[in-house]
């Protein structure tokens, strides 16, 4: 019944509040033939812009349908700001379905402004005869960390008042997500017009109506700039969406997503794009980074060698060594970069040997050699060179070379599963945004490879057998599938996944690793007094373990949609060599790009 009601789109220039005043009964009804149908639509004497709608029919739920919108309310208001001719259409809801009168119009010839002078109109719009245009944000205006976050709807999420449970930056938006705009006029009218090159609809024009008194915001024959690949997560774009913010500067609208992955609000963040094309970062200087000893990390005992990885030689970081692009193959690097299988060959050679008495020697891609010297400042991560200085071409543009002061600075450390250094990003600061650039080196091969898959049983299985459990201080965590960008931070915890009954749950399980006598491995899960075994296939290679007859264990309460189902995880974080004292993260696949990984540690 509720699907059929008939909400009316129809003419421009209209902005109208619903007066606030104490919700009717609303009951279906007796039968009700369209003759017997009783309302009346005023327009008030003294200010003819206020139109007043009044419902006749007792014991009936009235169906309005306005242009701008519907309601069910025996008597309401309406607070139309500028003059044109507007369509109404009264119906009540009988046992028979819905009824409806005949639709009639109203001419309003006056202007009433006062209907639309609040701050946040002119937030909105730029006031009265102005427009303004919004853009997405990227995360480089000092508002928000990117285009979208994510709130918890059983938690207060207000105009104001709102807590956003991740806001990771990155969610896969597009370059052509990015270039989308919308603009809010109010000249004339309330209208919106949307330049989408991302979405295949494209290019849109409307009206909107924004509720001051609710904060909420509804467009008609438009929606809102959004990343296009979340357009179906949700079913709606346009009506009654909540503000959250709304200021000169940043607009933050929840969108409730209504998919199979069940109800949570999409955080969209807008900039205006006057204050974008305005907008000069802070001078923010550049962090130091705390990666140990960077003399035994360059070159160990007496020296080690680096080679250019050709499978992701080179990206963007932010100040804090966040890579800003998902790029984790020749095939990922857009064409824009120049980057593909056959540049990769121009780098294959490329590799530098630091020494640890401070000797440095410099391989070009043709196998000639040239030696020079290089100091470490160890309080500000950089590594200055002379006589050798790195300048390795890719592709175009793109150079692996140093500052004009002959440096890099060490952004990033990668580690491998034994706890060793076996990637470094060097980096350049760019000169206008807060970001480097940065170059991937991994260590060459020494000689020394470690059986990887022995260390792996080794830290689950010990000599025989280990046990280990949820660590209850730092349970869970997000990440994308490069294990980045976890947000979870250890001795806190959300409701929305973990409370008393969750950690009750946790504390009464617990998983083991038992090394037969074949070498095999055998999983053993024990929760609520139950064990269940599976044989367990390690591979440290792809770093997964994979448990084919069971899982780990469920958790209960607030946790108790945590996914636990494998057959195969993924060792998303700890090394082998610190399992005893740290533990590690297992993590399941819970999104196109995201692990919901646990810790557990030794019991």
């Amino acid at each position: 019944m509720k699907n059929n009601l008939k909400l009316l789109y129809t003419l421009l220039g209209l902005v109208f509040l619903f007066a606030d005043c104490t919700p009717d009964k609303y009951e279906m009804g007796a039968s009700i033939s369209k003759d017997e149908l009783k309302y009346s639509i005023l327009q008030n004497p003294e200010d003819p812009n206020m139109i007043i709608m009044e419902s006749l029919n007792p014991g009936f739920t009235p169906t309005w349908a306005t242009p701008y919108g519907q309601s069910i309310r025996v008597k309401d208001t309406l607070y139309i700001a500028f003059p044109g001719t507007y369509t109404f259409q009264y119906g009540v809801l009988s046992g028979g379905g819905i009824v409806e009168a005949d639709a009639m119009n109203i001419t309003i010839t006056t202007t009433n402004l006062s209907y639309v002078d609040d701050p946040l109109w002119t937030a909105l719009c730029g006031g009265v005869d102005n427009e303004k245009t919004w853009i997405l944000d990227t995360g480089k205006y000092g508002l928000a960390s990117g285009p979208m976050g994510y709130a918890d709807p059983s938690a207060t999420q207000e105009y104001e008042n709102f807590t956003p449970n991740w806001e990771p930056g990155d969610v896969g938006q597009t370059a052509e997500d990015l270039a989308a705009t919308m603009t809010f006029s109010l000249k004339g009218g309330p209208y919106i017009t949307t330049v989408k090159p991302n979405e295949s609809g494209g290019n849109e024009s409307g009206t909107y109506f924004l509720n001051a008194s609710t904060h909420t915001l509804t467009t008609s024959n438009a929606s809102v700039i959004r990343v296009a690949s979340f357009i179906d997560n949700a079913s709606n774009w346009t009506s009654n969406i909540k503000i959250l913010r709304l200021n000169e500067n940043q607009m933050r609208l929840a969108i409730m997503r209504t998919n199979s992955e069940g109800p949570w609000y999409y955080i969209f963040n807008y900039v205006s794009k006057t204050y974008a094309d305005n907008y000069v970062p802070e001078d923010v200087p550049d962090p130091n980074f705390n990666f140990g000893d960077q003399s035994e990390i360059l070159s160990v005992t007496s020296s080690k060698t680096w080679v250019v990885d050709t499978n992701t030689p080179f990206n963007w970081s932010d100040l804090n060594g966040n890579l800003m692009n998902d790029w984790n193959s020749i095939e990922d690097y857009p064409d824009w970069t120049g980057y593909n299988a056959a540049a990769a060959a121009n780098i294959a050679g490329c590799a530098i040997t630091f020494t640890k008495d401070g000797k440095v020697t410099i391989r070009e891609n043709n196998g000639t050699e040239t030696e020079g010297t290089y100091t470490n400042k160890q309080s500000t991560n950089t590594i200055t060179f002379k006589d050798a200085i790195p300048n390795f071409p890719v592709a175009g543009w793109v150079n692996i070379s140093t500052t004009a002061a002959n440096q890099w600075k060490i952004v990033k450390i990668e580690h491998d599963v034994m706890g060793s250094v076996s990637g470094i990003w060097f980096g350049n600061r760019d000169a206008s945004e807060p970001q480097y650039m940065v170059y991937h080196f991994i260590v060459g091969n020494t000689g020394n490879e470690v059986d990887v898959n022995k260390a792996m049983k080794k830290a689950l299985c010990g000599t025989a057998s280990k046990t280990f459990k949820i660590d209850t201080n730092w349970p869970v965590d997000w990440t994308n599938l490069k294990g980045e960008n976890g947000w979870t931070v250890a001795g806190t915890q959300d409701g929305w996944y973990w409370d008393a009954a969750t950690i009750a749950s946790a504390q009464n399980a617990s998983i083991t690793f038992t090394q037969n006598t074949d070498g095999s491995v055998t999983f053993s899960k024990t929760q609520g007094g139950i064990t269940t075994t599976s044989p367990c296939v390690l591979d440290a290679e792809k770093m997964t373990v994979t448990i084919s007859d069971t899982g780990l264990p469920a958790f209960e309460g607030a946790g108790s949609w945590l996914p636990v189902t494998g057959p195969t995880y993924k060792w998303v974080r700890g090394t082998f060599t610190n399992v005893d004292t740290d533990g590690f993260w297992l993590g399941v696949v819970s999104g196109d790009d995201q692990y919901t990984i646990y810790h557990y540690i030794l019991k």
